[in-house]
């Protein structure tokens, strides 16, 4: 592992990642836990959401301006873009962004899994096409 040029010693790498603590290594388990509570829902499309700490993003920050990494991709962005394409090839569902039923809560920190579910609004329109049948309840005099 190199530093900026310079080596750094085997006895100096930490054991887990500075950033994500490993947690990237847990994204299958998330991933079942996520199906398992998706399968209790009829739905057509999806999306992932990723909760992180305030904490883990700032050290990505502190590590992008110390390296000065210009292009990269943040961890909740990725944390959702594999989880969705796990669960969009194990059940064929298709990732919405704009307006999805079900929204996937992730939080990989404390290895949470939570869902949204979206209301569904469903449109009508009443005709009245038979007399003599009232819109409203009518009572009888006698129960008033």
């Amino acid at each position: 592992m190199n530093k900026i040029g310079e080596n750094v010693p085997k006895e100096e790498i930490p054991k887990n990642c500075f950033l994500c603590h490993d947690r990237f290594e847990i994204v299958d388990k998330l991933a079942t836990k996520a199906l398992d509570k998706l399968g209790e829902y009829e739905y057509t499309n999806f999306l992932v959401g990723t909760h992180l700490p305030v904490a883990v993003e700032e050290r990505e920050d502190e590590f992008k301006a110390e390296f000065d990494v210009c292009y990269s991709e943040n961890m909740r962005n990725e944390f959702g873009r594999i989880i969705g394409k796990i669960i969009t090839n194990r059940t064929g569902k298709t990732v919405e962004y704009q307006r999805p039923e079900i929204v996937v809560i992730v939080n990989p920190m404390k290895e949470e899994v939570s869902l949204q579910i979206n209301p569904l609004y469903l449109s009508g329109r009443y005709r009245k096409l038979i007399r003599g049948i009232p819109q409203s309840r009518w009572l009888c005099s006698s129960c008033r």
